[in-house]
Order: C-alpha cells, then structure tokens, then sequence
C-alpha cells in the first residue's frame, strides 16, 4: 500500500476557470500561510537574513556546482521524458491522469505563472528560510546535523506532491536537496526562489506545449 502509483486525477475536469480559481487560490493561501511565518520572525525580533532574505555569499564555488547539477539533472529527465513520440505520448497519459490541472493555453499559462511565482517565494521561505534555518539553530552546523537539517524539510516538501506518484516524490526530493544546500552555502533564498520558479514555469510551458488541443481530443473520444 506504501508504494501505491500515484493518484488518478483524469476524472476531474479541469477547466479553464476552474484552474484559474486554483491558481489564484493557491497562491493566496500560500503568501497568507508565508506572511504569518514571516510576521512571527519579526515579533520575536529575528534578523530576516538568517532567513536568507538577503543578497547571496559566494565565498565557495559550490553553489556553481550545484546550480549547475540542478540544469543538468533537469535536462537529462527532460530528455528522458521526451526523446521519442512514444515517450511523449506517456508523458502527456501520465500528466493527464496525474496533474490534469497544468495549463494548457497561454491564459492558462499566464495565470500559472502567477502561482509558479508565489510558489518559487513562498515554498522557499518556509521550507528552506525558515526550517533549515530553525532546526540549525536547535542542532547546530555540525555535519549530520546540517545534512538532517536540510534533508526534513525536504523531505516534506516531496511528500506533499506524492499525488504525482513516487518516481515524481523521488525527484522532488532530490531537487529540493539541492535547494537546501544552494541555501545554505550563499546564506540566501535568491538561487533557490530562482531555481524554484524556473523549474515551475518551465512545467507550464512544458504542458501548453504538450497538452494543448488534448483536452478537446479527450472530450470527442469520451462522446464517442
């Protein structure tokens, strides 16, 4: 049951206005949540750059390092997920049944990128500002310590998407490691919020490139 695929979403028709209510749901819920976090470091009169509010160190080269993993590891899937017309054809089956809820026209996009974008700031803050931050302060820098310290919030952070299947979680992890560790060696949110947004808007114009026209083609098979 634990590694149960990934949660079939297909039965649910995803319209136009009903994915702009999501984005645009979404992303309230996301800055409200995110404005509370940020309200309550304030009060207790916390320096917002140890939240990483701030502009990036580069006193190492790691953080070119892992940016570049970042491109690199997304490329490869890309690849993978794209090189042959039968790759295609079940990437938009599995985005179809898992995440039916991606634009599929530029409205859509445009609106998508508004939730990409509160997503890409918020999603960092809490998951990398504020967690990595907070069990650092509890457990100190020390090297499991940190390596616990940034792989719990993104473990979490993966799990919330397990509605896309467990290869997907997998990923997520992966890059959301990543993110932890371009945090904590610039002392900044600013690769990781970039990063973040990069590889959200690229998913959208990914679908509007994939799965536009689809949905009509799926009506006509149904009514047939």
């Amino acid at each position: 049951m634990l590694m149960r695929p990934r949660i079939d979403l297909s039965n649910f028709r995803f319209r136009t206005t009903e994915k702009l209510n999501l984005y645009f749901s979404n992303s309230i819920v996301l800055w409200f949540g995110t404005s509370i976090v940020v309200g309550l470091w304030w009060i207790k009169g916390r320096d917002f750059t140890e939240m990483g509010i701030s502009m990036p160190t580069f006193h190492n080269k790691y953080w070119i390092v892992l940016c570049s993993l970042v491109f690199i590891l997304y490329v490869i899937d890309a690849w993978f997920n794209f090189n042959t017309t039968e790759k295609i054809r079940e990437t938009r089956s599995k985005w179809r049944h898992s995440t039916p809820f991606l634009p599929t026209n530029v409205n859509e996009l445009i609106a998508f990128g508004v939730l990409a974008f509160s997503a890409a700031i918020c999603e960092e803050i809490l998951y990398r500002g504020y967690f990595i931050t907070y069990l650092v302060s509890w457990w100190g820098t020390g090297g499991f310590a940190m390596i616990f310290a940034v792989f719990i919030p993104a473990s979490l952070f993966a799990v919330a998407h397990v509605y896309q299947g467990w290869q997907s979680v997998s990923k997520i992890l992966l890059g959301a490691v990543l993110f932890g560790l371009i945090f904590v060696f610039t002392q900044s949110l600013l690769l990781p919020v970039a990063l973040h947004f990069f590889v959200d808007i690229m998913g959208g114009l990914l679908s509007v490139f994939l799965m536009h026209g689809q949905e009509k083609e799926v009506s006509n098979e149904e009514e047939e």
